[in-house]
């Protein structure tokens, strides 16, 4: 069963709220919110979202996906990194959980 980029980004969004400990509805979160000039994302954030989605993932799977949050941000560039998106995020997990 494929897992849809809406699935995932609604899955992104419920991790982002309770991480950054927002009220439901505080801050829209789409898919081309940046990390850090939109949601202003602190690196430790960015981690437990990571661990976050990782877990719930590994949860769900039998097979054991590997969702290498931290190897995937390891071969971006600076640059890369700080225009770092929602909608990069759930493109790169869409491509690993449906590979």
């Amino acid at each position: 069963m494929e897992i849809t980029t809406a699935d995932i980004l609604e899955l992104v969004t419920q991790q982002l709220i309770m991480i950054m400990e927002l009220e439901e509805g505080e801050l829209e979160i789409t898919m081309e919110s940046r990390f850090q000039d939109d949601l202003e994302l602190e690196s430790i954030e960015m981690i437990a979202l990571g661990d976050a989605v990782k877990t719930h993932y590994a949860q769900l799977d039998q097979n054991q996906i590997d969702v290498d949050f931290a190897g995937w941000l390891s071969q971006l560039s600076i640059e890369q990194l700080m225009e770092l998106s929602v909608g990069d995020l759930v493109d790169w997990l869409h491509g690993v959980l449906n590979a």
